[in-house]
């Protein structure tokens, strides 16, 4: 078993007993989770509610040594050692969500425009479905369209255990909470051309000076 598979099978541990948290202050355990006792909300309720995870520690490794295979929003199959050479900007999130990752896509635009005054056209961003079953490629191509997402953009749909996979080298948690909804880190990662986590931006709605700072490192 190779360094990576290690990882792997470290973080994947950890990761069925991920605990949910709310914006302000994580819990501990499944037991203290609000839902637990109760029956599921409805979409608009779980939305009004959002659940933040708290990120896990990451791998060292680089993501361009998972051999998975995602679908693009344009129909495409793709690999991720596709984004190889480049700096990458990616995240995880879901179609459906009507609160946390529409604000995590514009944390990331925000990035993109920023970053395009010194470097255009350099930088990747990547969303990465963390619904494969619900999100679709032409689903995914509805939010990039909606988002007002350009080329630089790619979404991805892969299978729920390449999903699991990622988020776990990512470092990214996320459990469903309803139907419909999820509770999931509110997290933006940057890599470097080798696929290498170099930053983390962690929460909602913040100034992207240090991002920056970290992609100016790699240009």
């Amino acid at each position: 078993m190779n360094k990576l598979s290690l990882s792997l099978v470290c973080l994947l541990t950890g990761f069925t007993l991920v605990s949910a948290c709310s914006p302000e202050k994580s819990t501990d355990s499944q037991a203290q989770d609000p839902h637990a006792n109760h029956s599921p909300e409805t979409s608009e309720n779980a939305h009004a509610h959002h659940q933040e995870m708290e990120a896990a520690d990451p791998s060292d490794q680089s993501i361009y040594l998972l051999n998975s295979e995602w679908n693009t929003h344009t129909g495409q199959p793709l690999k991720l050692k596709a984004f190889a050479g480049r700096p990458l900007v990616l995240a995880m999130v879901y179609a459906s969500c009507k609160n946390a990752c529409p604000r995590i896509i514009v944390d990331m635009k925000k990035i993109q425009a920023e970053s395009e005054t010194q470097h255009p056209g350099e930088t990747r961003f990547v969303l990465v479905s963390i619904d494969p079953e619900v999100d679709t490629p032409a689903k995914l191509a509805e939010l990039a369209q909606k988002s007002k997402l350009d080329g630089q953009w790619e979404l991805l749909q892969g299978s729920p255990d390449d999903v699991r996979e990622l988020a776990a080298v990512l470092g990214v948690k996320y459990r469903k909470i309803s139907a419909t909804d999820y509770a999931h880190s509110n997290l933006i990662s940057v890599l470097n051309p080798k696929g290498e986590i170099i930053h983390r931006q962690m929460g909602l709605g913040l100034e992207p000076e240090e991002t920056l700072q970290a992609l100016n490192k790699i240009y």
